[in-house]
């Protein structure tokens, strides 16, 4: 599911058929007047109220559609985005909202546990296109021919590119489990990141470099700490893929691997401009052609 750019435009109420709504992030004033299903499985029952509804377009009466376009500028004029996502489906709409119901709950094949898997959150779906493979991605939009959801640089919009037959269902991989359990870790980066360095592209080469980073932290250097993971990862991402290795460093690493302190602590007197003294040495040291 290839994804393209775009700004937000008003004609989409008529190019696409449904939209997402998080009710978590809008008032119960702001959607109940309008045509909702909320999606929910069997076994999310008890938390309905906290999922997603799913808005059809084409049953928008003439004043409804005026009151939703006003709703969505003024979510807009706030920097929110009243809707979570834009569905184009040719499905019955009771095909389209089990079929969402039913992704909302993925059960693990190893070991049978549970997810949530918040789709309706523009956080999580930025990660799903580089998670997901082709065949992956087709089995995730099942019925859906077009989902776009916005981001910081405007809304993005993915296309299924293969046929979907009904039967098909999504299965991830147990290191596609991995990534998910860190996406909080991750998103936690990205948000940092904004602030240290603003300048750096939020795409997914840096979604996958700041998982890696974060897989490194809790394995290679056998850190138990999530704030220090975090940390390894910002640092990694901002002055060295191997900044870590760098002997300063590894006394510091000792400490925390030992559990005397965390690594962040023991990292707290270094500034940035050591951070690059460090970066370039490492770079220095590197072989070339």
């Amino acid at each position: 599911m290839p994804a393209g750019h775009s700004a937000f435009s008003h004609r989409w109420l008529s190019d696409f058929t449904y939209g997402l709504l998080n009710p978590l992030r809008l008032e119960r004033e702001e959607w109940e007047d309008l045509p909702i299903t909320r999606l929910a499985p069997p076994e999310l029952k008890v938390q309905a109220e906290f999922m997603p509804l799913l808005l059809s377009f084409n049953d928008l009466t003439a004043p409804q559609r005026a009151i939703l376009l006003g709703r969505i500028e003024a979510r807009e004029q706030q920097g929110n985005s009243y809707l979570c996502g834009l569905l184009s489906s040719d499905a019955e709409k009771s095909v389209l909202s089990a079929h969402l119901s039913r992704l909302l709950v993925m059960t693990r094949q190893d070991n049978g546990q549970r997810y949530l898997l918040r789709y309706y959150d523009p956080r999580v779906m930025r990660h799903l296109q580089w998670l997901l493979t082709d065949k992956q991605r087709v089995e995730f939009c099942g019925p859906i021919s077009v989902w776009s959801w916005p981001a910081s640089s405007g809304w993005i919009t993915g296309r299924r590119l293969a046929r979907y037959s009904p039967g098909q269902r999504l299965v991830l991989h147990p290191h596609q489990w991995a990534t998910l359990e860190r996406l909080a870790l991750t998103n936690r980066a990205l948000t940092e990141l904004e602030i240290l360095a603003p300048d750096l592209s939020q795409n997914d080469a840096l979604f996958q470099r700041l998982d890696a980073a974060l897989l490194q932290a809790s394995t290679e250097l056998a850190l138990t700490d999530s704030e220090d993971w975090l940390f390894c990862a910002i640092q990694s991402v901002r002055f060295h893929p191997q900044i870590h290795h760098h002997p300063q460093l590894l006394e510091r690493l000792g400490q925390a691997a030992t559990k005397m302190g965390s690594y962040a602590a023991a990292c707290a007197d270094l500034d940035d401009s050591a951070w690059l003294s460090m970066a370039e040495e490492l770079n220095s040291r590197m072989p070339t052609a």
